[in-house]
């Protein structure tokens, strides 16, 4: 089958369509009423045409899509847009011829250019956007059926590369209609007017791509037939007649008489190919077909899927799979073949079930997750859709469903060779095969060696893998086979030029290639030692420069320096705590140069800073700042700066009349500078300080609790007592102890000043007598009951509470006393400044006393 196909009829579809957009225009009363207005737009749209067609034919895929572009800019109207798009996108007839000159002249050009004609095709046969996406892939094979590496397919603006063994993948594809492309250098390309992407399915796709001079065979019968005409007339057998012949036909159901809609009508000649579909009543156009004898193929599907075609099948319906046929015509020139094909509509075949096993073919052992596909022959187009599965642990398959006839099954795994065979499946039964696949453990290498100059080959470049080997041809070119898989390092030698290597990932099975850049050698190197000039002794970590380049010393005090170039140079050495030094030395072409650097070590660093006001935080001028036997006074800015302060953990002090000194500790460092900020806090408090007496013999108190506002302090044995930060002003020094009289004495406190103060307690020599009276008898308590205790007296309330105060400390007794009560009294101990509870209980007089006189009664 010849894969070219020149879609006329998608051309006369566009047409169509144009029409449709500009009738839109009319009966909307959008078209503009002007004829200047009309003719404007149309010489635009044809100039813009004839352009995108130019681009087209010159292979300017950035031109093609500036002008495609330019739409949106040149035109307003939403129907103008689309007009101009179907004119633009369709009104070069020649367009075919232009893709068929690049794809033989410009490769690389040829597939810009159909990626981009496969992108904005995408809005004519889709303008309504969808989130849905659907998957192709599959494989591309040559005449022979082997796997063509390297080929592009090309469907609704995405692009894939077939792998080594010429598989694909496309995945979250738009769903509709769209073109497809397949093409691969030195093979004819193909192209598919109407390849249909469905929602969520996965569709697997094998095709064909011949040699470049590949021709169709034609059945001997049919070749025969056309030697004798063409002898008849005295015309050899290679000679095409001129002329072209038309087909118009319509197609029907051989069984109900309905046309067959939708179907794809392919008419594949030796010379070219024309494709089309069928409309609404089955009638179809095909134009152009060369005077040969060719193919006329018809298809049409009512499924979606295999397992759509399947349920139907179970179903019982045996017409739901749709129509394919095939005849072979003889064109004749100039000629208009009508005709009228009836099909009959295809059953379902539900074929045979294929099971076995796949081992590696090196220990017979079974081979887990390998791919076995049964590839099933089909009209035009080889489909494996649902005949594919996996191996299992012990290595078995089992593909069901497979169509009754003869078929192959591959077998395919990673880093494993792929293997196939025949296979003839017969309905209802089921076909053992068993597979051997033979491991791949090795790839090939190729490239080509480079100057790095002048980026030209490089010849007699030896080449090292691993313990393989070979030296570039005179186009610099190697190629080294047999090369473990995995992760190795390719390296180039050659004289006079510095060796090179490169990292790579050798893949089984895989060819990985390779650009080697050798440098030639016009430069030297420079080593040498670096010395502390005090001791003599190696440095490390010196940093050694000379130009643009740079080391840094080991621990031995080493350093190398490649790649200088040759002549006089200038040699340094930096190292932190270290002067700086220099030397130059004379640099030839791939030779070494030795060189000693001595550094004088640095031991001292600086402390710069700045003092501050720490209440309002301004500078400070008149700070004297001190660092070990270093010292500075700030200026009126407040900054100061100490030079040659000795390396290591210092701390840096600052004082200042009325200001509290401060200091902070840093780390100097050899020759670095370290900055500081010092906040000194004014002074504004004073101090109070005194001693405590007892007010009756002048002896100092102990433990006495002194304050001053929120400050306060304890005396001491000796009764003395200080108050520091207490604030500046009038404040009351108050002293109180325990049996003695608190004491307060108003004092005035000066910013950092002492205050004295002395404190006199008076001690506190009488208590508190205080308790209810009860009733003995019945417990209640007792109203009026006079109290006393020595001079003190009181009289229960009606609680029969009293209290007396001011009592003599010691021992004392209290009495209580009430009407036909009995007196009654207590002993108790009396403490000073302390209250003491008593109960007294008064019995009640229950009895009386009878007196009087005895008188004799006479007289």
């Amino acid at each position: 089958m010849n894969p070219n196909i020149c879609n006329k009829g998608r051309f006369n579809m566009l047409g169509t369509r144009l029409v449709i957009y500009l009738s839109a225009i009319l009966a909307m009363g959008l078209f503009c009423s002007v004829a200047d207005a009309k003719l404007n737009k149309n010489q635009l749209m044809d100039r813009m045409e004839a352009q995108f067609g130019a681009a087209i034919a010159s292979g300017d895929a950035a031109k093609a899509k500036a002008i495609w572009g330019n739409i949106d800019k040149k035109f307003d109207g939403m129907y103008d847009k689309l007009a101009a798009r179907t004119v633009i996108f369709s009104g070069d007839s020649n367009r075919q011829n232009a893709l068929n000159k690049l794809y033989a002249d410009q490769y690389s050009k040829f597939e810009k250019i159909v990626v981009f004609l496969s992108s904005i095709d995408l809005g004519f046969r889709n303008p309504e956007p969808s989130n849905l996406t659907g998957s192709l892939s599959g494989k591309i094979r040559d005449d022979n059926r082997k796997g063509i590496a390297g080929a592009q397919v090309v469907v609704a603006g995405h692009e894939a590369t077939t792998n080594a063994k010429g598989g694909f993948s496309l995945d979250k594809l738009p769903t509709g209609t769209f073109e497809l492309y397949a093409f691969a250098p030195g093979h004819q390309r193909y192209k598919d007017p109407g390849y249909q992407i469905s929602a969520n399915r996965k569709i697997q796709l094998s095709l064909m791509l011949p040699a470049a001079n590949y021709k169709p065979m034609i059945p001997k019968e049919a070749e025969a037939k056309m030697r004798a005409a063409l002898s008849k007339i005295n015309i050899p057998a290679q000679t095409k007649v001129i002329g072209t012949e038309t087909i118009v036909g319509t197609l029907l159901d051989a069984d109900t008489g309905a046309p067959i809609v939708k179907a794809q009508v392919m008419m594949v000649c030796q010379s070219a190919a024309k494709s089309t579909t069928s409309d609404t009543q089955g009638h179809f156009v095909l134009e152009g077909i060369p005077t040969e004898v060719c193919d006329f193929t018809v298809m049409q599907s009512n499924v979606t899927s295999f397992q759509d075609m399947l349920q139907k099948a179970k179903a019982g319906t045996d017409r739901a799979y749709g129509f394919s046929a095939k005849y072979n015509i003889t064109a004749k020139a100039d000629h208009r073949h009508e005709n009228t094909w009836k099909i009959k509509a295809k059953g379902i075949d539900l074929g045979g079930t294929v099971t076995g096993v796949v081992l590696n073919s090196l220990d017979g052992k079974p081979v887990e997750g390998a791919e076995v596909t049964v590839v099933i022959q089909r009209v035009g187009v080889v489909i494996n859709e649902g005949r594919t599965a996996k191996t299992d642990a012990n290595g078995r398959f089992k593909i069901e469903l497979v169509p009754a006839g003869k078929h192959d099954i591959e077998a395919n795994k990673k880093i494993f060779k792929s293997t196939s065979q025949n296979i003839e499946v017969v309905k209802a039964k089921s076909v053992d095969v068993t597979l051997k696949l033979e491991p791949i453990t090795v790839g090939t290498v190729t490239g080509v060696a480079l100057n790095a100059m002048d980026q030209k080959p490089l010849a007699g470049v030896k080449i090292s893998i691993g313990r393989k080997s070979a030296t570039t041809d005179a186009q610099g070119h190697f190629k080294l086979a047999d090369v473990d898989a995995g992760d190795m390092t390719v390296s180039g030698r050659k004289a006079v030029f510095k060796p090179t290597s490169q990292g790579m990932k050798v893949l089984a099975a895989k060819s990985v290639d390779v650009i080697l850049k050798l440098e030639p050698i016009t430069v030297g190197t420079v080593t040498g030692i670096a010395l502390n000039a005090s001791d003599q002794k190696p440095l490390a970590g010196v940093k050694v420069t000379v130009g643009t380049k740079s080391a840094t010393t080991d621990a031995q005090g080493r350093f190398k320096l490649a790649d200088i170039n040759a002549g006089d140079v200038t040699i340094e050495g930096n190292k932190e705590i270290f002067k700086p030094t220099k030397q130059t030395v004379k640099v030839l072409p791939a030779k070494s140069v030795d060189v000693t650097l001595k550094l004088a070590p640095i031991t001292v660093g600086t402390v710069t800073g700045i003092a501050l006001n720490a209440a309002d935080q301004k500078p400070l001028a008149g700070v004297k700042i001190s660092v070990g036997t270093k010292s500075a006074t700030t200026d009126a800015q407040g900054r100061f700066k100490l030079a040659d302060v000795d390396a290591g953990d210092m701390t840096v002090s600052g004082s200042k009349a009325v200001f509290k000194p401060a200091s902070q500790g840093m780390k100097v460092l050899a020759a670095k500078s370290v900055d500081v900020t010092l906040k000194l806090e004014p002074i504004t408090v004073g101090t109070v300080m005194g001693v405590v007496l007892n007010a009756v013999d002048q002896k100092p108190l102990a433990g006495v609790k002194v304050m001053a506002g929120t400050k306060s302090a304890t005396t001491d044995a000796q009764g003395r007592f200080k108050l520091e930060d207490v604030d500046a002003g009038d404040v009351m020094v108050s002293g109180s102890k325990e049996v003695f009289k608190p004491a307060s004495q108003g004092v005035k406190v000066l910013a950092a000043k002492n205050v004295d103060v002395t404190l006199k307690l008076a001690p506190i020599t009488v208590g508190t007598v205080m308790g209810v009276a009860l009733n003995a008898v019945d417990q209640k308590p007792l109203a009026g009951v006079k109290i006393s205790v020595g001079t003190k007296s009181a009289t229960t309330d009606a609680q029969g509470h009293f209290k007396l105060a001011d009592v003599d400390a010691g021992d004392m007794t209290v009495s209580g006393r009430k009407a036909v009560f009995k007196p009654t009294s207590q002993g108790m101990k009396v403490l000073a400044a302390k209250s003491v509870d008593v109960i007294l209980k008064l019995e009640p007089i229950t009895v009386g006393t009878v007196t009087g006189i005895a008188l004799n009664a006479s007289d």
